[in-house]
């Protein structure tokens, strides 16, 4: 609006002065009528006619106008937490002073490190499966897939990995009749590996808090005693969700944008947490070693392999048995 009124002035003043101008060379062409014949403009030139005197120049510049580009309403409403989550690595693994061995995390699913045993789980369905061992393939065929398997000699027989499939909620009272039933090794690794169901990852730390608002947002520097230092610039502050007014604070890694320490205090005090009562510390990393290199997070982690057989402990003891085993 401003550049529309700025141009209609400039408008009207070129008008005045070309109305001076004329009025000027008309004086002037009548108190000097000897410059043989032509007329004096304003710049001093001296022209035939009126019409040919040169305009003024205007001194007025073009005014561009500024573009201004706003955030989304949806981006700029949205919780911090959410964009937090939404953000946050869709593969990873971590250890935690409440689990030490290495958990990997890919959307709702879990597994735990590949070792001699692996518990494979989703956080949606509840559903998990341990790996028990290997299998001679010859002995599943005959005894679960009902399929003639033609006779190899002992070093060539081939192995498959077997998985017993359980329902694990995290509860621990829940959990315990069912991990009773087993009761041949490895049932010591089955309930040791079924503690890391319970074992809250930072994005579920995220996740149960992505509706809450914060109590107070710190972006102050601090230094985080790990094990290895990392400096946070963000720390969020929330009532505790169980309502019982604790305090719960997430620090994050400036990285992954994660939470590397969660802390809970007793209460709230001068805008710092008082009375701590648990400080929970994690390891995080997106990359896993592969033949001794660090290459990126396979889906393959936690998905059962593709051959592979569901047995019972039951079906576990007779092919100890079978085998010379048991």
């Amino acid at each position: 609006m401003n550049t529309i009124r700025n141009v209609h002035l400039l408008t009207v003043v070129v008008i005045l002065i070309s109305i001076i101008a004329a009025v000027h060379a008309q004086q002037m062409q009548s108190r000097n009528p000897a410059i043989g014949g032509r007329i004096q403009c304003l710049d001093g030139s001296l022209v035939e006619s009126l019409a040919k005197c040169p305009l003024p120049k205007s001194s007025v510049q073009k005014v561009k106008a500024r573009k201004t580009t706003a955030a989304p309403a949806a981006m700029a409403a949205k919780p911090l937490v959410q964009q937090l989550l939404a953000r946050a690595p869709k593969r990873y693994w971590f250890k935690s002073d409440d689990f030490p061995p290495a958990i990997t995390v890919i959307g709702a699913k879990r597994a735990t490190a590949a070792d001699k045993h692996k518990l494979i789980w989703d956080t949606n369905t509840k559903q998990a499966y341990f790996f028990a061992g290997n299998m001679l393939e010859s002995w599943v065929n005959a005894k679960i897939r009902n399929v003639t398997t033609p006779h190899l000699p002992m070093g060539e027989q081939r192995y498959i990995p077997a998985f017993y499939q359980l329902t694990l909620t995290g509860d621990k009272q829940r959990d315990e009749p069912g991990l009773a039933s087993y009761k041949r090794p490895p049932q010591e690794v089955l309930r040791k590996l079924s503690k890391a169901v319970s074992v809250k990852s930072p994005t579920d730390w995220l996740a149960a808090y992505q509706n809450a608002v914060p109590i107070k947002i710190d972006t102050s520097t601090r230094t985080l005693k790990l094990k290895r230092p990392i400096l946070s610039n963000l720390s969020i502050y929330f009532n505790h969700s169980d309502g019982s007014g604790k305090i719960l604070v997430m620090r994050f890694d400036p990285y992954y944008k994660l939470p590397l320490v969660v802390e809970e205090y007793r209460s709230m005090e001068r805008g710092e947490g008082k009375g701590m009562l648990s400080m929970r510390k994690y390891y995080i990393d997106t990359f896993m070693f592969r033949g001794g290199r660090r290459v990126p997070i396979s889906p393959s982690v936690v998905l059962l392999p593709k051959n592979n057989v569901i047995i019972t402990e039951s079906l576990w003891r007779q092919y100890q048995d079978d085998i010379g085993k048991g």
